[in-house]
C-alpha cells in the first residue's frame, strides 16, 4: 500500500507518504453463484512487515525544507469484504466490483533521525515519536480481471 498526501499548516506546507507491506490468510466464500454471476465474502488478518511514513516540511516562503522518516516495528489489521463478478463480461475477462474495510489498530511510529528546524516538529529528539488511534479505512473498486 503507497499514498500521498499533502498539507498546510500556518507556517509550513508538507507532503506525507506512507508505504505498507501487509502478510497474512484470506478467507473467502461465495455466498451466492451461478454459471455467470457470484457474490464473494472475505476476510483477512494481516500483520504489517513494513510501515513507513516519510515527512517532508518547507516553508512557503524560503528554501528551508526537512525530510523525516517514522517507522512502526509492527501492527495488525483486520480486512472484511465483499464483491460481486459478472463472469466473461468482456471476453475473457470478469467485471468485478466490491466494497472494503481495513480496522488497523493503535500504533506509535519512531522517528529514525534526529530533525534540525524546529518550527516543522514537536521535538528534534531521534526519540521523537507519532501515536494513532484505532483507523478505519473504507474502499470501493471495480475492475477486470482474468484466469490463465
Amino acid at each position: 500500500h503507497h499514498s500521498s498526501i499533502s498539507f498546510l499548516t500556518e507556517s509550513y506546507q508538507g507532503k506525507q507518504e506512507s508505504l505498507r507491506f501487509y502478510i497474512g490468510p484470506l478467507a473467502s466464500y461465495d455466498i451466492y453463484r451461478t454459471k455467470n454471476r457470484a457474490i464473494n465474502l472475505y476476510t483477512s488478518t494481516q500483520a504489517l512487515l513494513l510501515d513507513r511514513m516519510t515527512i517532508t516540511a518547507e516553508m512557503s516562503d524560503s528554501v528551508e525544507k526537512e525530510t523525516r522518516i517514522y517507522q512502526n516495528d509492527f501492527g495488525l489489521t483486520q480486512v472484511f469484504g465483499v464483491n460481486y463478478q459478472v463472469f466473461k463480461a468482456i471476453h475473457n475477462f470478469d467485471l468485478v466490483t466490491g466494497s472494503n474495510a481495513r480496522i488497523s489498530l493503535p500504533k506509535t511510529y519512531e522517528a529514525i533521525s534526529a530533525g534540525n528546524q524546529s518550527a516543522f516538529w514537536q521535538s528534534l529528539s531521534s526519540n521523537d515519536s507519532y501515536s494513532q488511534d484505532i483507523t478505519t479505512e473504507l474502499s470501493f473498486y471495480i475492475g477486470l480481471q482474468s484466469y490463465y
